[in-house]
């Protein structure tokens, strides 16, 4: 009995920190994740410079990719190989230069679309659903819950159990989400300039993938909370039955994301 007791111990106090630090974690990596460049945080500061140095070494590979092409084209007068012109070459390496050294800028504009988009939506959200649409709404749902459901060794125990594995899990994977939009933010300059290159041309192609993806999954994400969140009845089967769905669903939004597009 001893032992049930301490098992019962312990799960409360995971349950309690999901819903007081996972969770509340969670929407603050939310509320980061569009506002990465839009404060004076020293992580702006030094994505910032990082950037700039990304930005000089992309003005050395134009100035090789320039010498490069223009020893190949010298050398095909005698091997009779047809090359790219160098002039229209030299025009597209100066527009995408020009375009990369602009990242940050870019960044920051899409940044701000999806923002406007992400409140749009917690606000007709909030309408829909009485509350805020986010993660500390439904951890205030969960505490709410019977108290068969801090019992680990009954169905609603089970049930909880899993939804605060996957609440660990999600929030491991919006940590990687994070610190994935933070390095592709660091390498733009140097990804932009791929496309001017028609060999590297497909680095560009899934860099865009994944900026849309990283860029979409948090919108998709806060639109799902409206699921879980709309139920009055906490106690409800066919609440848990949502709650569990919508967690995995959230956990693995990357993977249907790519299925779709």
């Amino acid at each position: 009995m001893e032992i049930l007791n301490s098992f019962n111990s312990i799960y409360e106090k995971l349950l309690l920190a999901v819903e007081k630090q996972i969770f509340p974690q969670i929407d603050q990596l939310m509320k980061a994740y569009y506002n990465i460049l839009n404060n004076d945080s020293n992580i702006s500061k030094n994505i910032t410079k990082i950037n700039d140095v990304f930005n000089m070494l992309c003005f050395s590979l134009v100035i090789f990719i320039l010498t490069y092409y223009i020893a190949q084209n010298i050398t095909s007068l005698y091997n009779g190989e047809n090359r790219e012109n160098i002039f229209k070459l030299f025009i597209k390496l100066i527009c995408v230069y020009i375009i990369a050294s602009n990242s940050m800028f870019i960044f920051k504009t899409f940044i701000n679309i999806f923002d406007i988009i992400s409140q749009y939506i917690s606000i007709e959200g909030e309408k829909i659903i009485g509350c805020a649409l986010e993660f500390k709404s439904l951890s205030s749902k969960i505490s709410l819950l019977d108290t068969s459901a801090k019992d680990l060794f009954s169905l609603d125990g089970l049930i909880m159990s899993i939804v605060c594995y996957g609440a660990v899990n999600l929030l491991v994977a919006c940590s990687v989400r994070y610190v994935c939009m933070l390095l592709c933010m660091i390498i733009s300059p140097i990804v932009m300039m791929s496309v001017s290159i028609k060999q590297w041309r497909f680095i560009g192609i899934k860099y865009v993938k994944l900026i849309f993806i990283l860029f979409i999954s948090p919108i998709i994400m806060q639109t799902l909370l409206i699921l879980p969140l709309m139920f009055k009845d906490n106690n409800d089967a066919l609440y848990k039955i949502v709650l569990l769905g919508t967690l995995q669903i959230l956990y693995k939004i990357e993977n249907y994301i790519k299925e779709i597009f």
